[in-house]
């Protein structure tokens, strides 16, 4: 999946995707392995994501069986 379609799936704030908008832009014309400074305001959007994602590595851990049985059957029913 690209990037740009990753984030219009999400919830990331305008100025990320914006951000994100830029750099592919910038790609697009300097060589793929060019240096530069990572913008601030993606070093905090994925300091957030990962803090919010640290939150479950903790989490108690459900029956898997149950769980899959559970995916399966919205698989089923959303896809018909």
């Amino acid at each position: 999946m690209e990037l740009a379609a990753a984030l219009d799936e999400s919830e990331a704030p305008d100025e990320v995707r914006e951000a994100v908008a830029e750099l592919i832009a910038l790609k697009s014309v300097t060589r793929e392995l060019g240096r530069g400074e990572v913008p601030r305001v993606l070093l905090k959007f994925v300091a957030d994501e990962i803090e919010r994602g640290e939150a479950f590595e903790d989490a108690q851990r459900g029956d898997v069986a149950e769980a899959m049985a559970r995916c399966e059957e919205f698989f089923r029913v959303t896809v018909r």
